[in-house]
């Protein structure tokens, strides 16, 4: 009976024991198991997302042999093993920390309103699967060009997306707030014991707040800089003058743009030397043709290049801060080596090709641009090269920051350099409905002149900025784009005089191909006007004052260096330029243009760059076997062994009034390149240089030229030309 009743109080005991941990909430093994449950889940999804990215990026790749040249070892040897585990490291890791968020508020919640057992892990599961829709909705509305859109398009394609998305997310941050507070509430007990801590806690925020009153605010005003004027150097890439308003009767969609060029100095028959980003700006800093420089395409072993002395340098040693800003480095990748002290955009290197790529899951694309996401995802980090994520205004904002945190004592040397005109056109936030009938014509126009548009509003967010800061009391102020775009124009409206000439006798025809054929992009092809000709404004503030209107006079890309010398007032040092200096032309606007020879080449292309669709699986497979990564700075870079091919290859031009001669390399067993000309006025062109139409041409002067410059590295097959011509010899230099 005594054992009876000794069994009857142990099982009443177990009874309360169970009503307690009820009342507790869940027990260790409960919350165990939710975490186990929600780590697997986030991991399970987080490999989900992350296959989805990067199967078909590197499967298509490996049927490609995209990644022919770039070995294993050499991809890990260029620094991509260190980043590929930062990487995967950050990813796995902010996942998690998700899950454990989850868990967290999850049990926190529980114990506080006693849920328990199956409930408390329907609880759990529930606020996990309402995270990951909310991730998922938020990431398609602010990111519609991401990967995973195609998930939640049905519903962000509604009018009620936004209001989900924004009571989702108002639901988990109250959610997330409440279990913050019951976690305080429970660390209170322990504080009171120790009341000493809250009155070192509060010192020490009182301490932090009053800083600022130590230290007063620096002032808007550039009164403690130097006299010399901030240089200021803003480049749009792939501007096209018939889509800026000023040169078209206004019908263009740049306002900022326009009104800035409608009180500066505009040279409206300006052209850079080679239409790519690296070899431009390489020409704008340094006043010298590529060819001079050793900068004559995009990723060229920066052994090859000449530019210790250039204008970053130069300003740099009479005390310029010299900073530069760009939004897209794959191609282009200026840093300190080029004299500059600071740089705003992604970080350079091979990572930015893969890892960059690949990047692109709802949690890390709300990160990308925040400092988190500079400090994990480098390669993402204000990239534009990344279409689905690059947002301008993070950019922007990031460029306006480190003005406002520049050294006011100096002189402000800032370049600055968009890119959203470039291909692909669009970017994060670009609408998805006119793409639905896919890439056509009419299609990719209606994304450049967005882009074009957008760029328009970050030029003049910057400008207002620099007027803000007191940077404009005392500028200089240069708006260029380093080059045009061609979109599948052809020259067929060009009219072909004469006859015979190098290139039938070979019975292949490059010369006619170079005009007939559509073009796509940029340095492709000499020929086109619409890749060479590019904008050029000058504007003075404050001390600088220049005559607004448009100037007669031809003008470069190089030139912009040697008229910012003079205006500075500085020395150009022992390199001599290439370019002249524009001062009296911005000074006397009526001034009578004095002509020059203008030297024109293309641009490393491969074959299927040039189409209205870039097939990047063919362009990539195409173009990776000539590079290499560079062990020395993790860099990818073109291969030595291609370097001969592609200059081989180049066109070559060089133009005098509106003649331009111009030659490419014929398929035959002789190396020598076929020459043709060309009338930009007339339209007209010809093989024939022995025709009346040609006989028009300052045929000697556009001849020596070509030979003088570009003679020791391609010979000129002027079949046809008068035999007094045809004999010139080389001239030294």
């Amino acid at each position: 009976m005594l054992n009876g009743h000794t069994n009857r109080q142990g099982r009443a005991l177990k009874a309360g024991v169970s009503q307690v941990n009820e009342m507790m909430g869940p027990d260790r093994k409960s919350a165990r198991r939710l975490l186990v449950l929600l780590t697997s889940l986030t991991l399970f999804w987080m490999l989900s997302l992350f296959l989805i990215r990067t199967v078909g990026f590197f499967v298509r790749r490996a049927d490609s042999k995209v990644f022919h040249s770039l070995s294993v070892e050499e991809l890990l040897a260029g620094g991509l093993g260190g980043d590929l585990l930062l990487f995967a490291t950050a990813l796995i890791g902010l996942y998690l920390l998700v899950g454990g968020v989850v868990w967290w508020v999850t049990t926190l919640i529980a114990r506080k309103h006693h849920l328990n057992g199956q409930v408390y892990l329907l609880a759990g599961l529930s606020f996990w699967l309402l995270s990951v829709f909310w991730l998922l909705l938020s990431n398609g509305l602010e990111f519609p060009r991401s990967r995973y859109t195609f998930i939640v398009r049905g519903l962000t394609g509604t009018g009620y997306a936004e209001s989900v998305s924004l009571l989702a997310g108002t639901l988990i941050l109250g959610l997330v707030v409440y279990a913050a507070l019951l976690q305080l509430r429970g660390w209170l007990p322990a504080v009171r014991k120790r009341p000493t801590r809250i009155g070192a806690v509060a010192v020490g925020l009182a301490l932090l707040l009053a800083i600022p009153l130590f230290f007063p605010a620096v002032p808007l005003s550039e009164a403690g800089a130097s006299n010399r004027p901030n240089i200021i150097v803003i480049g749009v890439d792939s501007l096209r003058l018939d889509h800026v308003g000023y040169f078209t009767a206004g019908e263009g969609s740049t306002p900022a743009i326009d009104d800035f060029l409608n009180f500066a100095a505009v040279f409206p028959e300006t052209i850079t030397p080679l239409a790519r980003t690296f070899p431009a700006w390489s020409s704008i800093l340094s006043g010298r043709y590529p060819k001079s420089t050793g900068a004559r395409y995009n990723l060229i072993d920066p052994t090859r290049v000449e530019m210790d002395e250039n204008l970053a340098w130069t300003l740099k040693k009479i005390d310029y801060q010299t900073i530069i800003a760009m939004d897209e480095r794959r191609f282009a990748n200026f840093d300190a080596s080029y004299g500059f002290e600071q740089e705003v955009g992604p970080k350079i290197g091979v990572g930015d090709f893969v890892l960059a790529s690949i990047n692109d899951t709802p949690l890390t694309n709300r990160l990308l641009d925040t400092w988190l996401g500079r400090l994990l995802f480098p390669y993402n980090y204000l990239n534009r090269g990344v279409s689905e994520t690059y947002q301008p205004k993070s950019f922007l904002d990031r460029l306006k920051y480190v003005i406002t945190q520049r050294d006011r004592h100096k002189p402000l040397f800032l370049v600055t350099h968009f890119c959203l005109p470039h291909w692909p056109y669009y970017w994060s936030q670009t609408s998805l409905d006119a793409s639905q009938t896919g890439d056509t014509l009419s299609n990719r126009m209606f994304f450049y002149r967005s882009a074009v548009a957008e760029v328009d509003a970050q030029f003049n967010d910057l400008m207002n900025a620099l007027r803000e800061q007191g940077v404009l009391e005392n500028a200089i102020v240069v708006l260029l784009s380093d080059h045009g775009e061609s979109h599948g124009e052809t020259l067929q409206a060009y009219t072909e005089v004469g006859a015979g000439g190098a290139s039938t006798r070979q019975g292949f025809d490059p010369l006619r191909m170079m005009v007939e054929r559509e073009d796509w992009g940029h340095g492709t092809n000499i020929l086109r006007r619409e890749q060479h000709a590019v904008v050029l404004g000058i504007k003075g503030f404050g001390q600088h004052q220049f005559p607004p209107g448009r100037r007669s006079q031809r003008a470069s890309l190089i030139d912009i260096a040697p008229t910012l010398y003079s205006l500075v007032g500085i020395k150009r040092g022992q390199v001599e330029f290439d370019g002249r200096s524009l001062v009296a032309s911005l000074e006397t606007p009526s001034r009578e243009p004095i002509e020059r020879s203008f030297y024109l080449e293309s641009g490393f292309s491969v074959p299927a760059i040039i189409s209205i669709k870039p097939d990047m699986e063919v362009v990539m497979a195409q173009g990776l076997r000539h590079y290499a990564v560079n062990r020395d700075n993790g860099r990818l870079e073109v291969s030595k062994k291609s370097h001969h091919h592609i200059i081989e290859s180049k066109q070559r031009g060089v133009l005098i009034g509106d003649w331009l001669m111009f030659a490419v390399k014929g398929k035959g067993e002789d190396d020598s390149q076929l020459v043709g000309l060309l009338n930009e006025k007339t339209r007209e062109w010809t093989t024939a240089l022995d025709s009346e139409f040609a006989r028009k041409a300052p045929l000697r002067r556009l001849q020596k030229a070509l030979v003088d410059f570009y003679g020791d590295e391609a010979k000129f097959d002027f079949a046809g030309l008068p035999e007094r011509l045809a004999k010139l010899e080389r001239q030294p230099e």
